[in-house]
């Protein structure tokens, strides 16, 4: 079976400071302990766990289990993007899981991307002399989609949650941020009200919005509940910004960030409740 990322047609108008519709689905996986996939609107993620089981000789750890992380494009087979973020999350994951509980074995994350990592867009930038008639054209292709990171990330959170084989110290969600360069169209057309932290940032950027910098972050919410929608315990775990200039915008866009986080890690709550039976308020 082959699997084919599916571009929308027509970006949903929404505000800056507002997520697409998540969905999350768990369980249902055979042959591995958990699995759950995750998706930001049409940005999705599945992801699989299966441990603790035997390991190699070669990889034992003799304090604690051997995590391993492994991403799987949409198309073709694992590059350099897939392996980079793959080492990413793997040390996101050993700040959240309590691998000391069962040493000499292995836990394996499987995560597959169902949707592309970017659309084939080129950026083109041209220079030129003016004392001369030189001139130059300069493409760089965008190979980033930092939302299907944070999918990436929120899919194995929700496979470990699921699997309950590994004790957690926490819930792991993350969400992208995007910054708008200059009056752009893509952007500010698909938007409502103003960027928000009065840095011209955005939330959740989707591919044909990626002009700018941006900036993925991980946060880890602690298990008990204060009575309202937000959790207790909140610490950043993982960042990942490009073209961010200054460390206040960096603090804007982490602040902008931990908003859409406590909405997901409320979403995990009620959708967790429900799939357990549980009645909610």
């Amino acid at each position: 079976m082959s699997l084919t990322a599916v571009r929308p047609k027509e970006m949903v108008i929404r505000a800056f400071d507002e997520l697409r519709p998540l969905s999350v689905e768990c369980g249902g996986f055979s042959r591995v302990d958990g699995g759950a996939s995750f998706a930001f609107g049409s940005t999705k993620a599945v992801a699989s766990v299966s441990g603790p089981i035997e390991v190699r000789l070669n990889v034992e750890l003799p304090s604690r289990s051997t995590l391993e992380v492994n991403i799987r494009p949409s198309a073709g087979v694992s590059a350099t993007f897939e392996k980079r973020y793959s080492k990413d999350i793997r040390e996101v994951l050993e700040q959240v899981l309590i691998l000391s509980h069962h040493p000499r074995t292995l836990v394996q994350v499987v995560i597959q991307a169902l949707s592309a990592q970017s659309p084939p867009q080129w950026k083109t930038a041209r220079y030129s002399d003016d004392n001369s008639d030189i001139s130059a054209v300069s493409n760089r292709r965008i190979s980033l989609n930092p939302s299907l990171i944070a999918a990436c990330v929120n899919a194995s959170s929700l496979a470990f949650l699921n699997a309950s084989s590994i004790p957690m110290r926490g819930v792991l969600c993350a969400v992208a941020v995007g910054k708008v360069v200059g009056d752009s169209p893509a952007i500010l057309s698909s938007r409502t009200g103003q960027p928000g932290g009065g840095a011209r940032l955005f939330m959740d950027p989707e591919v044909e919005e990626l002009e700018g910098g941006w900036a993925i972050f991980a946060f880890l919410f602690g298990s008990t509940f204060d009575g309202g929608p937000k959790m207790q315990g909140c610490e950043v775990v993982w960042a990942d910004c490009h073209g961010l200039g200054s460390e206040d915008e960096y603090a804007k866009a982490k602040e902008l960030a931990l908003s859409g986080a406590t909405r997901i890690a409320e979403y995990f709550r009620q959708e967790l409740a429900k799939a357990n039976g549980h009645v909610q308020d």
